[in-house]
């Protein structure tokens, strides 16, 4: 179980990258650290192939994330699963 529930926390648990050099005009962190003015004007002023390239960029990082998390996630489901049957399959030996 406690395999289980560390998997668990490791795939809710955010690793986020704050020492990037460039900032970063569809990842979250960058947007919300900007006032909106900032960030209307980086967009405005963007080219469509630099927007093209940190989108491109942010969908890459992005489905690396979704693919560790469901992982680890599936994981801790079938340790889970796995702890409830040798949890029961202990139970029904003792009471024999």
């Amino acid at each position: 179980f406690v395999f289980s529930i560390s998997k668990s926390i490791s795939a809710i648990i955010p690793r986020l990258n704050k020492n990037r050099l460039k900032k970063s005009l569809t990842y979250f962190g960058d947007i919300a650290q900007m006032d909106n003015n900032k960030y209307s004007v980086m967009l405005k002023t963007a080219s469509n192939n630099i927007y093209r390239s940190d989108l491109i960029d942010q969908i890459h990082i992005s489905s690396k994330i979704c693919t560790y998390k469901h992982k680890e996630f599936s994981d801790a489901i079938i340790t889970f699963i796995l702890g409830i049957i040798l949890l029961l399959v202990d139970w029904v030996v003792i009471k024999i």
